[in-house]
């Protein structure tokens, strides 16, 4: 099965497959209602590391694409800042700092468990300060994408 996943998706979904298996038939273990996990014994796939970046002519061609709203603002954010996918989407109010053009995520909310601060360019910070004008009243802490 492992070896069908890499023919058709690659390398990363083949061990990826595999680390979700042997979480899960590790647990059945645990539970008793397994003895031995059949993951064990499977190797991982080498796995070629990421280096390709779009382009700045990709980027434009992104940028003119997107619709107003919520996914079009959370993709110019990501493109503006190069943050993680779930760091923006899921930004809260009590993480943006308008005062000094900053947001702050918690430990808990980082790859790597470390306080992150990242300076707003004046473009993402005029996103998301229309986006704060557009939520008043009905905000609450979340970023709200509804």
């Amino acid at each position: 099965m492992l070896s069908v996943v890499e023919r058709s998706s690659g390398p990363i979904a083949r061990n990826r497959l595999r680390s979700s298996l042997s979480t899960f038939f590790a647990w059945l273990i645990r539970e008793g209602l397994l003895d031995a996990n059949p993951v064990q014994g499977t190797g991982k796939a080498s796995e070629r590391r990421r280096d390709r970046v779009l382009l700045e002519s990709e980027l434009v061609a992104i940028w003119r694409a997107l619709s107003e709203g919520d996914a079009g603002d959370i993709v110019r954010l990501l493109i503006l800042n190069g943050q993680r996918r779930d760091e923006i989407a899921r930004l809260r109010w009590s993480e943006v700092d308008f005062d000094r053009a900053m947001i702050a995520l918690p430990p808990e909310r980082t790859k790597n468990g470390l306080r992150h601060e990242l300076p707003l360019a004046p473009p993402a910070l005029d996103i998301l300060r229309r986006r704060w004008a557009n939520a008043s009243g009905k905000a609450n802490d979340a970023y709200s994408l509804a």
